[in-house]
């Protein structure tokens, strides 16, 4: 799939996914510091967070309860698509593709967010690292994407 064809899927695949309510979005009150400026004008669609929140902040996805990570993950999955090729100095780029990782250390309530995902969620996030998975920009960044397809998304995506 092409970059514009990976994109189109995430939308589709997450289009009704609307925001939770902010008392249900952080996972605890410690994990406020990760989503605390998103909380405070966060929209109700996923498509319309901003790329400059994303850029800045690269752990939110560890913060947020399983319904919290549904609407964060597409939007985070379409910023890096449109710059794991590019210079930036955010850690976004490598901590996206670190938190689709499955591993048995992983925290329940992020085990919770992998899981609520349906199956066309699941097809979009395997069709995304598929993506990162089969570029050259960044062998490790690849090998990564690689490694978490095969621990869990594409079984997922099944």
């Amino acid at each position: 799939m092409s970059k514009e064809e990976v994109i189109a899927a995430i939308r589709r695949a997450f289009a009704a996914t609307k925001r939770p309510d902010l008392e249900d979005f952080a996972h605890c009150e410690q994990c406020e510091i990760f989503v605390g400026t998103l909380l405070e004008s966060c929209p109700e669609a996923w498509e319309e967070i901003s790329f400059e929140y994303i850029s800045r902040e690269s752990s939110a996805l560890t913060a947020v309860t399983p319904r919290g990570w549904r609407f964060l993950l597409p939007a985070y999955m379409v910023w890096h698509l449109q710059h794991y090729d590019q210079q930036t100095d955010s850690n976004t780029v490598d901590n996206l593709v670190w938190n689709l990782t499955w591993d048995e250390d992983k925290d329940e309530h992020i085990v919770d967010g992998f899981r609520s995902l349906s199956r066309q969620q699941a097809s979009a996030v395997d069709a995304f690292l598929g993506f990162i998975a089969a570029q050259n920009d960044d062998p490790r960044l690849a090998a990564d994407a690689t490694k978490a397809r095969r621990l869990y998304w594409a079984q997922a995506a099944a």
